[in-house]
């Protein structure tokens, strides 16, 4: 038996018709309104006029007719509208207003460390100011850009107003009588939305041009800065290889800085290495953040290996493997990685940001080492320890005074005879690369032996250089081949 046709779909369209219907019209509506709100406050009607029977008192105008007339009065209004419109929300500096003292105290921390600078060069924080101080150029010619076409926009809104003020048609026709008196409430709606208009644009105006004023202020000191890093750059093959003071037998009779004046420079260059160090972490949060994530990835790959091996063997079989370095909670190899690849995540980092993590990465190998080496190994290494703290603070002072060659002069003595004494225990105990490290030793003899001479001959900038170098390079050796066990 075939299905009976119904009119039940038919039935449930007819219910819902009246709703359909409620909905279009509210659609209609709110088109209108729409319309009603971009016409704006336009209120001059052909209808009125000719309703009234307007005839102007200037026969020329009535020549033009009322919907030439009518059709120049709405343009001016619509105009106005725009302009007041764009001006309340199109000009929006809020993040150049909110950014532009921070970069203008960072530029001012690079300006005071280049200052200090020039007395003993630091290749590795030039490096990094240059590269900054590129970025922030960067940063800044996208702003002068924005603010550019923001001041082009409000010159061409003034210009459009300055046409309709240079207009004699509209003055002849807001000034007829007849037209005054037709639509006067209208024309005082004009004049008020005129001044309103030329308020606004008189004032983002003045903002825009002292934001400008501003923003190229800072562009052009981050191009002097950045002309005066690569000069100083430029200089370092120079310089640190000529003479750069006297000899150090002659040093003490002619010291280019006082005692007091040492002091200063000591005491700014270690507010100034502060300084560009907070600025550095807060410019580069993204890399710490992705180190750590590193690091966190690598506590939770030896933990759960170390998991998986509880559950199937039960560490019967783990004598086939020799785990040196590893723990099931690997706290301190953890931190020996991180440290170990924090250098890659940043190649132009600031000279007390590398002293800062190599010295925890010195404290990891410290704990680390002393389960696993000899114990006559551990002395000498606490000591190169030692070593590298003391040097890298010096390597951050800028001090050219004799006292500091000294100074430097015995660390440079004290340095190769470590290394001397480290030598001999490699070549009489068996550690993780002992070819390397043997061969970085003797990298670090020559280095410290080269800095005392440098240091001798006046060559201090090249005496510091060669002093950090040696001690970073022989605890880097140390770090990184741990890390690869």
């Amino acid at each position: 038996m075939s299905p009976m046709p119904h009119k039940y779909p038919f039935a449930q369209l007819r219910r819902f018709l009246p709703k359909i219907a409620l909905l279009f019209a509210l659609l209609l509506l709110t088109q209108a309104a729409a319309a009603r709100h971009i016409r704006d406050t336009v209120h001059f009607k052909k209808a009125i006029a000719e309703k009234s029977k307007l005839v102007l008192s200037d026969s020329a105008l009535n020549e033009i007719g009322i919907d030439s007339i009518l059709n120049k009065i709405e343009n001016v209004h619509n105009t106005l509208n725009r302009i007041i419109n764009t001006t309340s929300v199109g000009f929006n500096t809020t993040d150049i207003e909110e950014n532009l003292p921070e970069i203008d105290s960072n530029i001012d921390i690079i300006d005071e460390n280049l200052t200090l600078y020039t007395n003993i060069l630091d290749v590795k924080n030039l490096q990094m100011f240059d590269l900054l101080l590129g970025s922030l150029q960067s940063q800044l010619t996208d702003w002068r850009t924005e603010i550019f076409k923001f001041e082009k926009d409000i010159v061409l809104m003034s210009d459009e107003m300055g046409a309709f003020k240079r207009d004699t048609l509209l003055k002849s026709i807001l000034a007829d009588s007849a037209f005054r008196s037709l639509y006067i409430n209208e024309i005082t709606d004009l004049k008020t939305k005129w001044g309103f208009a030329k308020k606004s644009l008189s004032n983002n105006l003045s903002r825009i041009n002292g934001l400008q004023a501003n923003v190229s202020n800072e562009y052009f000191t981050t191009i002097e800065l950045q002309n005066k890093s690569k000069d100083l750059l430029k200089k370092v093959s120079v310089k640190s290889v000529g003479k750069e003071y006297s000899f150090l037998w002659e040093a003490s009779h002619d010291s280019p800085v006082t005692d007091d004046a040492a002091e200063s420079l000591a005491h700014k260059s270690y507010h100034g290495q502060r300084k560009i160090l907070m600025f550095y972490f807060k410019r580069n949060i993204n890399d710490q953040i992705w180190m750590l994530l590193c690091g966190a990835l690598f506590f939770l790959w030896i933990f759960r290996n170390y998991k998986v091996i509880e559950k199937n063997n039960g560490f019967k079989t783990t004598h086939e493997r020799k785990f040196t370095f590893i723990t099931k909670f690997p706290i301190i190899p953890t931190l020996v990685v991180l440290l170990s690849i924090a250098p890659f995540f940043d190649l132009h980092s600031p000279t007390a940001y590398v002293a800062i993590v190599d010295f925890l990465l010195v404290i990891s190998l410290s704990i680390l080492l002393s389960r696993v080496w000899p114990r006559n190994l551990l002395p000498h290494w606490f000591g190169i320890g030692l070593l590298y703290v003391v040097l890298s603070f010096t390597g951050s002072v800028l001090t050219p005074t004799f006292n500091f060659r000294l100074f430097l002069l015995g660390l440079n003595i004290v340095s190769v005879v470590f290394g001397y004494l480290w030598l001999q225990l490699l070549k009489k105990n068996t550690v993780t690369f002992s070819a390397t490290l043997k061969i970085v030793t003797f990298i670090y003899l020559g280095l410290n032996i080269a800095a005392i001479g440098c240091n001798m001959y006046g060559r201090l900038s090249l005496a510091k250089i060669f002093s950090v170098t040696a001690i970073y390079g022989l605890t880097q050796a140390v770090a990184l081949s741990i890390f690869i066990q």
